[in-house]
């Protein structure tokens, strides 16, 4: 055993007034500890007293083990105790379960479709009011957040059609529907562009023989029977 090691290395009987308050100490590990702590405090004054006390911690360790084995009947290693967590393990330790609840901020993409969506709920209400004017206002805002927006550009479209500019609106129906070929109010701005074109060349077709032969007609039957009548 190491208590009879050091038994045998160094004299039985203590030689300093602190080994001889251990050798006869009730409490043990406390007592050891006060000693160890007072003789620590002074080891570094000088040299010679350096050794000294070098020396005592030695002596108090020795009737230490010696008396923790007649007490346990075999030495018994101590467990230290525990080492207190420094300011840095403690600020880690704290940081992460907020590391862990905290929730990542919004992306800046979610905010902007948040924005032109409320844009195109207003103008929607301006369009069904049939105030043109400010939903195209409105539409235009959105279109600066996000340029590309298909809903925006479909709805631009509209307005334009609705306030009779068919060339604003058949640009910015082309534009929605190079975003989203599918695009629902898009299809239908490009169905009432079409619809004039062909009902208007229809109705040019028909006005120039069936007005010009109608007019004929009609004077010549007026000729004719105010010509009867005077007979």
């Amino acid at each position: 055993a190491i208590s009879k090691r050091v038994a045998k290395e160094q004299p039985k009987m203590p030689d300093s007034e602190a080994a001889k308050q251990l050798a006869s100490a009730k409490d043990l590990p406390e007592a050891y500890k006060t000693a160890v702590n007072q003789l620590a405090d002074n080891q570094y004054e000088s040299v010679d007293q350096a050794l000294d006390v070098i020396n005592q911690i030695s002596e108090l360790n020795m009737i230490y083990l010696l008396r923790k084995e007649r007490m346990t009947g075999g030495v018994q290693p101590t467990q230290p105790p525990e080492k207190p967590a420094t300011p840095a393990t403690q600020a880690t330790t704290a940081a992460k379960p907020a590391a862990a609840t905290s929730a990542p901020p919004p992306s800046p993409p979610k905010s902007q479709d948040s924005l032109v969506e409320q844009s195109c709920r207003r103008a929607q209400g301006f369009m069904d009011s049939k105030n043109y004017a400010k939903a195209t206002l409105e539409l235009r805002e959105a279109q600066k957040r996000e340029p590309k927006n298909s809903k925006c550009h479909a709805m631009l479209a509209m307005c334009y059609f609705q306030q009779g500019k068919a060339t604003m609106a058949k640009l910015e129906m082309q534009k929605a529907l190079a975003s989203n070929p599918e695009e629902p109010m898009a299809l239908d701005v490009k169905k009432k562009l079409e619809q004039p074109a062909s009902g208007a060349k229809g109705k040019k077709g028909d006005d120039k023989p069936g007005g010009f032969l109608g007019h004929l007609l009609d004077g010549f039957l007026g000729n004719l029977l105010g010509g009867g009548k005077k007979k």
